[in-house]
């Protein structure tokens, strides 16, 4: 155990001291944005299907694809939604969805650039294919 003193002299923490290299170990009480940020997945789900069909689908995707950093990726998106409006998250996240994008920084450019008005390359494939 490591014991965590102040300038006075007393202990204001008592942590665990890591066994292996590469180990992570950390007291949520310790870190309360830690702590609020890990109690969110089902308010994460609920404002993800508020901003659409596509948000939600892109969300439990996006689950699957990065389960140990999905939180982090959903909260950057549901940010966007204080500067951007919902259809165009919505939109931008189909595009997502369907080119296997799922990244913040990539769905933020799709954002900036407009991409969301774009037709998919697959879409336009199917329909060119098809509907002759």
């Amino acid at each position: 155990m490591l014991q965590i003193y102040n300038k006075h002299f007393k202990e204001v923490a008592i942590h665990q001291i890591c066994t292996s290299q590469g180990e992570f170990i950390t007291n949520p009480s310790h870190n309360p944005k830690l702590e609020h940020f890990l109690s969110r997945p089902s308010q994460h789900e609920q404002k993800m299907s508020e901003i659409g069909k596509d948000a939600r689908d892109f969300f439990f995707s996006l689950k699957v694809k990065k389960p140990s950093s999905y939180q982090r990726i959903i909260s950057g998106i549901l940010h966007l939604s204080q500067t951007y409006e919902r259809n165009i998250i919505n939109q931008s996240l189909k595009r997502a969805n369907i080119y296997g994008i799922y990244n913040y920084l990539s769905i933020n450019k799709i954002i900036e650039e407009g991409l969301y008005n774009k037709e998919s390359l697959i879409g336009a494939w199917h329909s060119r294919r098809f509907c002759k």
